[in-house]
């Protein structure tokens, strides 16, 4: 499915904002989690929120750049 330019514009404008989105995903939308809210909090700050940032970046990139074969991806 192709994306619009609107679409890739609208991901091009978030990838500054990854770094805030992740440490809100981390502290927020994953607090309804259950145990989520027992971990501590170095935890959610560094390796949750880290891994929260490579997804919305990999997804990012994905959108603005849809031909784009990742290493290790199955496209060819």
């Amino acid at each position: 499915m192709a994306l619009s330019p609107e679409a890739r514009s609208l991901a091009a404008r978030c990838e500054p904002r990854v770094n805030e989105l992740a440490r809100r995903m981390a502290r927020e939308a994953f607090e309804e989690l259950p145990g989520y809210a027992e971990l501590p909090d170095d935890v959610k700050d560094l390796e949750v929120a880290a891994t929260v940032r490579h997804g919305v970046r990999l997804f990012l990139r994905r959108v603005s750049e849809p031909d784009l074969v990742q290493p290790g991806s199955n496209r060819q």
